[in-house]
């Protein structure tokens, strides 16, 4: 559809309420986790009042440095797991549809995903402070294993 407007594609520019809400929700859900927040240059991220908000919700809020999307390179890798995992990998009746199948990815991506860059643990594991647990858990496993 050249030149116009296709109507699948409704989605709208992340504001600053929306990243509001989402930091309001893991405080409520992860009350004790510490967090860095680590944004690009939108200008949601970089406006006084957002900037006041975040030190006051008690996370950090450090600006990747412009021209270099690599030091944001955890969000970068699962841009790129999310469109080779699922969005090339599925078809999407509508945007309604699409949203839904992602929402459950990042659901199973977080809480069942293993990953190899965390001890092939899940990121649910890893937030919760369970990998010292999980370690100590597998190690003891294999010492069982080779008596």
């Amino acid at each position: 559809m050249a030149g116009g407007r296709n109507p699948n594609h409704d989605l709208r520019k992340v504001g600053e309420y929306d990243v509001e809400l989402v930091i309001r929700r893991a405080k409520e859900k992860y009350p004790e986790a510490s967090a860095t927040l680590i944004p690009d240059h939108g200008p949601q991220y970089i406006s006084k009042d957002f900037k006041t908000y975040i030190r006051e919700s008690g996370f950090q809020h450090v600006l990747i440095a412009a021209g270099y999307p690599q030091i944001n390179r955890k969000m970068e890798r699962f841009y790129r797991t999310l469109k080779s995992e699922k969005i090339r990998q599925s078809s999407f009746v509508d945007i309604s549809d699409a949203r839904t199948q992602i929402r459950e990815y990042v659901a199973y991506y977080n809480k069942e995903r293993l990953h190899s860059g965390i001890y092939y643990l899940t990121r649910k594991e890893v937030l919760e402070a369970k990998m010292k647990q999980r370690l100590a858990e597998r190690k003891q496993s294999w010492t069982m294993h080779e008596e």
